[in-house]
């Protein structure tokens, strides 16, 4: 698990807003994981939303998008809740009932973590496609749009999402 945090010398601010420290994103891209390994975190669309669902609930996440491309899996949430390892395996745990615990050993040590402001720089990075495998692609900022589209009409987003990912695209 590779954790990233908002301590990045002059650009930190004073002090983070209560609601971006509720910020956090669980990345899986061609940099961490063997990319013939992302399908393990792909979300069929005919059963996205209950897998989701069951997901925020089991593990007190009060919002949550689920963003896949060819080269990535992002779920990008909001919860109280630090993103440690017990956090990530009892995610996993929910993510994929049927997972033994070594693909759950493997979905925590292959996460990246961001959380607060380093969670936004994140989303930022993805969705201006600086964060691609291929820098400069055009599709990734429709994909985060229609990502971000899919949740919330299945009704698992709220404010905060709506607010910081509308200010990417």
């Amino acid at each position: 698990m590779t954790v990233k945090n908002a301590n990045i010398g002059l650009l930190q601010s004073e002090k983070t807003a209560p609601a971006l420290q509720l910020l956090k994103s669980i990345a899986f891209t061609h940099r961490n994981t063997p990319v013939k390994e992302l399908h393990r975190f792909f979300l069929h669309e005919e059963n996205r939303k209950e897998r989701l669902a069951f997901i925020k609930f089991s593990t007190d996440i009060n919002e949550i998008m689920y963003l896949a491309t060819c080269n990535r899996i992002e779920f990008i949430f909001t919860t109280h809740l630090s993103c440690d390892n017990r956090f990530l395996t009892r995610f996993f745990r929910n993510f994929r009932q049927d997972w033994t615990e070594d693909e759950v050993d493997f979905a925590v040590k292959h996460a990246e973590v961001f959380e607060g402001e380093d969670a936004l720089r994140h989303l930022y990075r993805v969705a201006s496609s600086l964060d691609s495998l291929v820098v400069g692609e055009r599709e990734i900022i429709t994909q985060v749009r229609k990502a971000y589209d899919s949740c919330y009409a299945d009704g698992l987003t709220g404010d905060l999402l709506r607010i910081l990912v509308k200010s990417t695209i």
